[in-house]
């Protein structure tokens, strides 16, 4: 099926309730992993930016990039390294307000006519509620 817009866009983020990479706790962080395609998906030429919670160390941060970007398991072995495969260049991954980055993209979103979570329930789930 094409696309409806000729292009592809994929987003994927999540909140870390607990655990580790290796010897690096991750419990409590955040993370974003955007994805930008000018045409189909399976056509290749991507791009990607992570972005991983302002409140990581130099540690969690590395870790966090090395999951994303799907360097931490078999090639093609998760939707992380699925996605890489299929990127032509990845941007610096930036640290970032997790609730203000959400909030700027949903705003785009809406603006669009596209389909958009509200900013709040993003802000309950990353609190835990």
């Amino acid at each position: 099926m094409p696309s409806t817009y000729g292009f592809c866009q994929s987003a994927y983020a999540g909140a870390i309730v607990e655990g580790n990479f290796n010897d690096t706790p991750l419990a409590g962080l955040n993370w974003a992993g955007l994805y930008m395609f000018p045409g189909e998906i399976a056509g290749g030429g991507g791009t990607r930016l992570i972005v991983i919670d302002e409140r990581a160390d130099d540690a969690q941060r590395i870790a966090l990039e090395t999951i994303i970007s799907g360097e931490a398991c078999a090639p093609l072995g998760n939707v992380f390294a699925v996605f890489g495969s299929l990127r032509s260049r990845g941007a610096m991954s930036s640290a970032a307000p997790m609730i203000l980055l959400f909030a700027a993209l949903n705003r785009k979103q809406k603006e669009r006519g596209n389909p958009f979570v509200p900013t709040a329930l993003f802000a309950s789930a990353a609190a835990g509620s």
